[in-house]
């Protein structure tokens, strides 16, 4: 049972649900009663939201930076002696972890890397994930790493 004025996790599922349905409607181009005094959402604007929270999530969540690193960590001793890395990516979302991955390879000094290829694999939000591949070109160029980003499209 739900209700917006039960106890937490009452509330939890009603908000939930309520939320829930509004994206299902939004996808699907259904226009319900609730929604009709809703001005239309500027997508741009609601990308620039998404980063927002993803970033302050990063932030508040230490525990998903610690698996992120791990993972990273591993990477990084993998290919720790191949001058040349392609990373064939298969959901790279906003690529906060590429970013990572660049600087710890970039700081290898007993066998620095020559080239870093990264071909992010798409299904959705083709424009952002390229704009993503121009930010990380130009993190590389900050870094003096030569880097390729190439876009596979689904």
């Amino acid at each position: 049972m739900s209700s917006s004025r039960g106890i937490p996790v009452q509330r939890l599922v009603f908000y939930f649900t309520e939320v829930l349905y509004e994206k299902i409607d939004s996808e699907t181009g259904i226009i319900t009663s609730k929604g009709l005094g809703k001005k239309p959402e500027d997508p741009l604007q609601a990308l620039k939201c998404r980063d927002t929270i993803l970033i302050t999530f990063y932030e508040e969540l230490p525990l998903c930076q610690i698996t992120k690193f791990a993972g990273i960590q591993a990477l990084v001793e993998h290919v720790a002696e191949a001058r040349q890395v392609h990373i064939i990516d298969l959901e790279i979302r906003n690529g906060i972890h590429c970013i990572t991955l660049m600087q710890a390879l970039s700081t290898r000094c007993n066998n620095p890397i020559e080239h870093l290829k990264i071909t992010a694999v798409g299904i959705k939000s083709k424009e952002k994930i390229e704009e993503m591949g121009r930010s990380l070109t130009t993190f590389a160029q900050s870094l003096n790493m030569h880097f390729s980003f190439t876009l596979s499209w689904q």
